[in-house]
């Protein structure tokens, strides 16, 4: 279970940044939780940007990891 304020990065598109809170999306007659997630400044040229997505689709991550996975590119 995620926490707030853990740094996280999404599976799929490799957004990164820190939980600020939960939510819920129906799929398939289910609620699912979801993520709201700050995303780091670098991804979005110093934007305060916010996205939510499912529980699932985000890991926990650090900051160095993160480094490390971008200078790899």
């Amino acid at each position: 279970m995620f926490k707030t304020e853990d740094y996280v990065l999404h599976r799929r598109f490799r957004y990164s940044g820190t939980v600020t809170g939960y939510g819920q999306r129906l799929v398939d007659g289910n609620y699912l939780q979801t993520l709201k997630v700050r995303l780091a400044s670098s991804v979005m040229d110093s934007q305060e940007i916010i996205v939510e997505d499912l529980t699932s689709r985000w890991i926990r991550s650090n900051i160095e990891d993160d480094l490390k996975t971008l200078r790899s590119f």
